[in-house]
């Protein structure tokens, strides 16, 4: 190959090639924000979502009493029905796992979301063989 213009166009096609292989392009579904919100939300709660967030937003733009009535009931009706639907979904999965200790304990963490997390520094420390508290300076 001596024309440099031919050589390019290889190394380009076998460039292309591998670069496409290596990262393919991805087709991308529609609008999927809310689907991985949490695993009790069922569709229709979903869209009592968008419609609270839409009260809210109006409310927020032109507070007036009824706008503002007319939140406060949809939040209070949502919020008890995000209660229940999260009460039956933890009931089936407690029923599910009745059995199995493993996964009942983990159930409980994940309800009351334990996670190890020190709320306050230690009383005292020790650093470069020097003991020290925190009343100390």
């Amino acid at each position: 190959m001596e024309d440099p213009n031919e050589a390019y166009n290889d190394f380009i096609e076998e460039y292309s090639r591998i670069y496409n292989t290596c990262f393919p392009l991805k087709v991308l579904k529609g609008k999927q924000v809310n689907k991985f919100f949490s695993p009790w939300l069922s569709p229709g709660l979903l869209k009592s979502v968008n419609k609270k967030n839409r009260l809210h937003k109006k409310f927020v733009s032109s507070p007036s009493t009824s706008s503002e009535t007319k939140y406060q009931a949809y939040k209070n009706k949502f919020t008890h029905l995000i209660r229940i639907a999260k009460r039956k979904y933890y009931d089936s999965k407690f029923e599910n796992a009745r059995n199995d200790l493993k996964t009942t304990w983990k159930l409980l963490k994940a309800v009351f979301n334990k996670r190890k997390s020190m709320s306050s520094p230690p009383a005292s420390f020790k650093r470069q063989n020097i003991n020290g508290s925190n009343g100390d300076r």
